[in-house]
């Protein structure tokens, strides 16, 4: 297959470095347990919320995961 395009964010096809793609693994599995947890957290005051402030809160809870 001559026109086969990879894409990894693990970088594994490009490198077959095991211990990278681990690392990015974690950090990636870190950041999903992370927004788990607000979203958890969260779950009262979403309690009969609207889409809109679903969406609002899911954003809000992101960025602050993303910025701490």
């Amino acid at each position: 297959m001559s026109d086969l395009i990879v894409s990894d964010e693990g970088e594994y096809w490009e490198t077959e470095n095991r211990d990278t793609l681990i690392e990015k693994r974690e950090f990636l599995q870190g950041k999903i347990n992370a927004l788990a947890g607000g979203l958890e957290a969260a779950k009262d005051e979403l309690e009969g919320a609207s889409l809109d402030e679903i969406v609002a809160r899911i954003e809000q809870i992101a960025k602050k995961l993303h910025e701490g």
